[in-house]
């Protein structure tokens, strides 16, 4: 688990500074809002139209990993996930959707998640984080 925390830091570090700040700009370091682990993480990561991305929240006290790909077109992103097999949470679908849309400010995804079978969907709300590093 410290490894995953410190693969994902440096992913983070590299994402955030060696990127452009400017609003289309999808790659980063992002938290859900609408999640309640106020700890969870998502990096993403932009090449072109390509997205890559890999997240860690809490769910019931246990780890839930996911990573996904997907593409992003004038701020809409469509995001295929897959939680790990061991850390899928008790009861839910291992795959599903993302649709998100980046706000004008690129500070926010906001959109929906829903599962492969559509079984399950609600309203997510990412917003960008910063990493401050201390010296």
């Amino acid at each position: 688990m410290k490894q995953l925390a410190f693969i994902m830091a440096i992913t983070a570090i590299l994402l955030i500074f060696g990127h452009p700040g400017h609003a289309m700009e999808i790659a980063g370091a992002w938290t859900k809002t609408t999640h309640p682990d106020p700890h969870n993480v998502i990096l993403i990561f932009s090449e072109s139209n390509s997205v890559k991305a890999i997240g860690y929240e809490a769910v019931a006290d246990r780890p839930a990993n996911w990573h996904g790909e997907g593409t992003v077109e004038n701020g809409a992103l469509q995001l295929h996930y897959r939680y790990s097999a061991d850390a899928t949470p008790f009861g839910w679908e291992p795959r599903g959707r993302m649709d998100l849309q980046l706000s004008e400010d690129g500070q926010r995804l906001v959109g929906t998640a829903r599962s492969r079978s559509g079984a399950w969907s609600d309203r997510i709300e990412l917003v960008r984080v910063t990493i401050l590093l201390q010296p």
